[in-house]
């Protein structure tokens, strides 16, 4: 439910969240729709045929090579589902946690180990790193505007209001810089950190409004969930609302069942990816994604990152090891790990670069490591 109380503008605000949150279905839905001209569709697109994948899968079961469809044993988490998603979609996030024991990482990457403060990889380690940054998960079809509504405390401020990510230093300031996608027929989210993104919109709303209103004015919302989540506030990045999409969860006809390992593989490392976006404050709040510079694949796209510590250093890193690990995988799942893997290292930015629409245009991309302490407090 959405609280009318709220400052009039805040609806807007929210249905404009709520739109780039779940409205990245474009292509053969929207026909005439150009995905370059929308600012949602600058998802962190893999930009990988799931037809593809599926031919690729299917060729394996037709010349009867080892299947994909390892059972995985579950390890219990710490994460809480809204009532609408599926009992297989938890199943397989399950699992993907699960994988950190099953494949359990090296103890041999110190640059990982730095990135994540941690002082070991171990599958415990590593959980406890994810869950203090993802919480809770609702399905594609959660709407921000229906679950809204104001939470009234005179005590709470935004921390740093004045500091935002910079537009100048090319990050994509919208809602598809905090989502991952898989470009298929129709462009469907993998998953967002829907969390991040409602924080973020309702910081840069409550500074604008500060501005006009030349006083402190700071919106706090929260989100009627339900279910065994019941209700979020968000006044955190750190909240760890994650919403996932259609992208997740392709054809179990064409992979033999949602628990796929190879899937898995690909849902665990897209996992700690959304979790980065959990990080940051001020200018590196929810470690936004940048434009992808001309000459990119993905020019003009926010499928990029400008800091070397970011959701997609630490998504490929997590991607590498359990791929490596990964002896029960397929040859044709292997295979398609490997060009996600490919595409997941190309989208680190480094050296001068031109950046389509912003000023200046020509812009250094020196990646380095963002300050990740966590802005604001999770309730």
């Amino acid at each position: 439910m959405f609280s009318y109380g709220i400052l009039p503008q805040l609806k807007s605000v929210i249905e404009d969240v709520e739109t780039k949150a779940v409205g990245v279905s474009v292509g053969k839905s929207t026909g005439e729709k150009d995905q370059r001209n929308l600012p949602l569709v600058s998802v962190v697109s893999v930009v990988l045929s799931v037809m593809v994948l599926m031919s690729l899968l299917a060729c394996q079961k037709k010349e009867d090579q080892p299947s994909d469809d390892v059972p995985v044993p579950v390890v219990a988490n710490r994460f809480k589902y809204s009532d609408s998603v599926a009992a297989p979609h938890r199943a397989a996030l399950n699992e993907a946690v699960s994988l950190l024991y099953f494949l359990p990482l090296k103890n041999d990457d110190s640059r990982l180990m730095e990135i994540l403060k941690v002082r070991d990889l171990s599958p415990a380690t590593l959980q406890s790193w994810l869950e203090e940054r993802v919480r809770y998960i609702v399905d594609g079809e959660f709407e921000v505007q229906k679950a809204a509504y104001e939470v009234t405390e005179n005590s709470f401020t935004y921390p740093n209001m004045d500091l935002l990510p910079d537009p100048n230093q090319g990050l994509a300031l919208d809602f598809g810089a905090l989502s991952q996608g898989v470009q298929n027929e129709k462009d469907s989210v993998v998953m967002s950190n829907l969390g991040a993104g409602v924080y973020y919109a309702l910081k840069k709303h409550s500074k604008e409004e500060s501005e006009k209103a030349k006083k402190p004015v700071a919106v706090l919302v929260g989100l009627h969930i339900g279910g065994e989540v019941g209700d979020v506030v968000i006044s955190s990045p750190r909240t760890g609302l994650l919403q996932i999409g259609n992208g997740l969860f392709p054809s179990a006809d064409a992979f033999g069942t949602t628990q796929n390992i190879s899937l898995g593989v690909f849902r665990a490392s897209t996992l700690f990816h959304e979790a980065r976006h959990s990080d940051g404050h001020g200018k590196t709040l929810a470690f936004l994604h940048a434009n992808c510079p001309e000459g990119h694949k993905y020019a003009g796209r926010g499928a990029c990152d400008f800091s070397s510590n970011g959701p997609y250093t630490i998504g490929t890193k997590v991607h590498k090891q359990l791929m490596d690990q990964c002896s029960q995988c397929s040859a044709a799942g292997k295979d398609i790990l490997r060009i996600i893997f490919l595409d997941f290292s190309s989208r680190v930015i480094k050296g001068q670069v031109r950046i389509s629409g912003h000023k200046p245009e020509s812009y250094s991309a020196t990646p380095a490591d963002w300050d990740d302490a966590p802005e604001g407090s999770r309730r």
